[in-house]
């Protein structure tokens, strides 16, 4: 079900861009904003996840006792 994946092959994926068009799409259909820094993007609770592509950010992903479970850069994988 799940295949093994490389490091280079997580890195491309995790860092893929959307092509032009697909991008264009989303701003036409939903809305281009910037989020101030300790932002709740959706939290654990939330019934409905809004879908989100991140242009150009580090994010971090919080477990409900609002200890740092890791963090996310645009341009790197996911570390702990």
């Amino acid at each position: 079900m799940f295949e093994e994946l490389n490091y280079e092959e997580l890195k491309r994926r995790a860092n893929a861009r959307l092509p032009d068009r697909v991008v264009a799409t989303l701003e036409a259909r939903g809305e281009r904003r910037s989020v101030a820094e300790g932002a709740l993007l959706y939290g654990v609770d939330d019934h409905q996840y809004p879908f989100v592509y991140v242009i150009s950010a580090t994010l971090q992903i919080r477990i409900p006792t609002d200890s740092c479970s890791g963090s996310w850069s645009r341009d790197n994988l996911p570390v702990n």
